[in-house]
């Protein structure tokens, strides 16, 4: 019998990838799925709808997805070249170059041109410490992810930033360890020891020594100190948040108002240093001390609304070299073929049974037609456990993409004709997967938007 040669084509942003080796569908448990293959030893990640994430060609021997904890954001791919690692995103964008050769705590330590570069990224793959901030290596130092801090070295000298990549004490000493005991860093720098003390977490998540804290007049009005606070720029956060947290501590209840004005600078703070996450905190806080207060609510979804940015800003930094990508990637699968030898051999036996006693025969049908009833309502009810969560998640992105579109309405500047109709075509694909799987998306008019 002659094979069959079958070919994969590229097309578009598509690739039909059913002749691949080792095909495997992978939800994680943060409820991010997508597709992943073997090509000649080398792996490729596709999304669930076969949208090309990490090419063959990148020649990387493992990936490895990488969920986020909470599941409140999608996690990143790490990804291994001989024996160095580096992160990816979700859209596809290299975050750390596959030069690092451990990958401890989400800190990552390599060498650009002869000179060390380290970077520590949080559990959705964004910079708490960014490779351009100039530290040659980036260690945890309490193993302990959400109460712990960063030794971080510069010219050779070490110093220490906090679980949001703060610098609290400058990479000036040549050794610095911390004392449980005493609770305090001891540094020493030319045979000289200094102490920091107090290096834990403020409501502000930064962090500060005791003396310093001292500093700040204790005999202004809070009225004052408010002023004061705001007045303070946005780069001396360690200051800011010190006056964040005497002006709580006078009006904890606040009874002066000032308390929720406070929570509403240090978000205005965090969003004007692009750090979203971070200003959804302080506006959280306020809808805590007021739940009816419309600028907490208008916070919020602008809050949102930047996270949700920043994740397209993620994405759209990819979409400038997937035409290049794609051509080497067609390139690539267009001479593969993956030959497939069909063999029909149909033995027929030919005989009599014959039935000596027809009613046991039938009672027997019976017996089985229940048995095969019981056992599909079974696994139909498992069927429907597993589906519904995925289904409930894919309902929610369907969500979040009418707000991206909406979004692109309210702010002209921001629209993105390549980017709608990307996002115009997965909601199709996510509504019609359910339907064909007998679940209900209910189609949006935002389907089909454009502007005027």
């Amino acid at each position: 019998m002659t094979p069959k040669i079958t070919t994969i084509l590229v097309v578009g942003m598509f690739f039909i990838a059913s002749r691949l080796d080792a095909q495997t569908v992978v939800v994680a448990e943060d409820g991010y799925t997508y597709q992943r293959f073997n090509l000649k030893n080398k792996v490729c990640i596709a999304d669930e709808f076969g949208n090309i994430i990490i090419p063959p060609d990148k020649e990387f021997k493992d990936i490895n997805y990488v969920p986020n904890p909470d599941g409140s954001t999608y996690g990143y791919f790490e990804v291994t070249k001989g024996k160095k690692r580096g992160v990816y995103s979700i859209y596809g964008q290299e975050i750390v170059p596959p030069l690092s050769t451990s990958s401890l705590w989400q800190c990552y330590n390599y060498k650009i041109d002869g000179k060390k570069v380290g970077c520590a990224l949080d559990a959705s793959g964004d910079f708490v410490i960014s490779p351009e901030r100039g530290y040659e290596e980036v260690q945890f130092v309490k193993k302990d992810l959400y109460k712990g801090y960063y030794e971080v070295k510069k010219n050779g000298l070490t110093g220490v930033c906090d679980i949001h990549g703060n610098e609290v004490i400058q990479p000036l000493y040549k050794s610095l360890y911390f004392s449980r005991s005493e609770e305090i860093f001891i540094c020493s720098v030319d045979g000289k020891h200094f102490t920091h003390t107090d290096i834990s977490l403020l409501e502000d998540g930064t962090s500060c020594s005791k003396e310093e804290r001292n500093k700040i007049n204790s005999n202004l009005s809070i009225e004052d100190l408010y002023q004061k606070f705001c007045s303070i720029p946005d780069e001396d956060v360690w200051e800011k948040g010190a006056y964040y947290n005497k002006i709580i501590l006078l009006d904890s209840t606040n009874t002066l108002g000032y308390k929720i004005r406070a929570a509403h600078e240090m978000g205005l703070h965090w969003e004007r240093r692009n750090r979203p996450k971070q200003a959804l905190s302080y506006y959280e806080k306020m809808l805590e001390i007021d739940p009816t207060s419309s600028v907490a609510m208008e916070s919020i979804e602008r809050a949102k609304a930047l996270r949700r940015e920043r994740r397209k800003e993620k994405f759209m930094n990819v979409l400038d070299n997937t035409v290049n990508t794609l051509a080497t990637v067609g390139s690539v699968l267009t001479t593969v073929g993956t030959i497939t030898g069909a063999t029909n051999s149909t033995t027929t036996n030919t005989g009599s049974t014959v039935y000596e006693n027809a009613s046991a025969a039938t009672q027997t049908s019976g017996t089985h037609d229940k048995d095969d009833a019981l056992e599909k309502k079974q696994q139909k009810a498992k069927e429907e456990a597993r589906l519904k969560p995925l289904f409930w998640r894919d309902r929610d992105v369907y969500s979040d993409y009418i707000q991206q579109l909406n979004l692109m309405r309210l702010y002209p500047e921001r629209y993105d004709e390549q980017h709608r109709k990307r996002i115009q075509s997965t909601m199709k694909q996510i509504r019609e997967k359910w339907e064909k799987k007998g679940y209900t998306i209910t189609r949006s008019e935002w389907e089909t938007w454009k502007p005027k």
